[in-house]
């Protein structure tokens, strides 16, 4: 079904056109300034449902926005104006142009590994960001890394960013699409997380886009929960012996169970994706 085009609808300063997508309660529209709006919408609004404002989910709404507003980074989505004090409730960004990472996979099933690399250094330079400001990202996924027509990736969906250091708070986020990524420590409510929950969620991205599966399976949230608790990850070069030692070691670490084993910071994991990427440039492929 084709996103339905508004006609002259408007919130605040803002002219909505094209609905994007609508979940969870909030959709997301092409937009503008008042009378700017135009087939090439720079902009997008989200907006949340008057009927879907419980205090929770408006608790989750106020604070994406204000993760967007707090972290400077051309690697996380900037949040350019915020309306939260009362209804309607609702917040602009740019437009992304481009794919995500999720949608790319399924287009080709892998990337190439330079082009794996370039991502992921990307995307750990918005968690560095992010990491900076005292916030996680927490929903580290393909479909939360945005990479546009140049290359270019951004972390998006901040709606689970937290302050680091945060007790755990699984029950949200343990479904499907989701829990593929989430860290050992993350899915269990004894334990404090931190931005190593967002790194290890990172290896798990980085194996999907290099090898295009998941390093762990299982049937059902519970399985899947139980394989990143107590299970080795699938090893890289026995499904691809063509990818080189140094980067499945890395994802090896970025996989572990422990989070004192992982990189202890997305700047360190910055460093050594930029020292990978140079190292195989060559294998950049279109």
């Amino acid at each position: 079904m084709q996103p339905a085009l508004l006609i002259k609808s408007n919130v605040g300063n803002w002219e909505l056109g094209t609905l994007l997508h609508r979940r969870d309660g909030a959709a997301v529209y092409e937009a503008g300034p008042r009378g700017s709006l135009n087939v090439r919408a720079k902009y997008v609004v989200k907006l949340l449902d008057e009927g879907a404002a419980t205090p929770d989910r408006l608790a989750r709404f106020v604070a994406e926005a204000g993760a967007g507003r707090t972290v400077c980074s051309m690697h996380v989505v900037p949040v350019l104006a915020v309306h939260c004090r009362r209804a309607p409730y609702y917040f602009a960004m740019p437009r992304l142009v481009g794919k995500t990472v999720a949608e790319e996979l399924a287009g080709r099933r892998r990337f190439s590994v330079a082009t794996a690399l370039h991502v992921a250094r990307q995307a750990a330079s918005g968690l560095a960001a992010m990491h900076q400001a005292g916030l996680m990202h927490a929903d580290v996924r393909p479909s939360n890394i945005f990479v546009g027509r140049d290359g270019h990736a951004t972390l998006i969906d901040l709606e689970h960013a937290r302050p680091t250091g945060a007790d755990a708070d699984p029950l949200p986020r343990c479904v499907p699409g989701t829990v593929e990524y989430l860290a050992p420590e993350a899915a269990c409510s004894r334990h404090r997380v931190d931005g190593r929950s967002d790194l290890y969620s990172l290896g798990v991205v980085l194996f999907e886009m290099l090898v295009g599966r998941l390093p762990f399976e299982g049937a059902t949230v519970e399985e899947l929960v139980a394989a990143h608790n107590s299970m080795e990850p699938l090893r890289l070069r026995e499904i691809d012996s063509s990818l080189p030692a140094d980067i499945c070691e890395f994802v090896r670490r970025l996989l572990h169970k422990q989070p004192l084993r992982r990189p202890q910071s997305a700047a360190e994991v910055v460093d050594e994706l930029a020292r990978f990427e140079i190292a195989y440039l060559e294998l950049r492929a279109a």
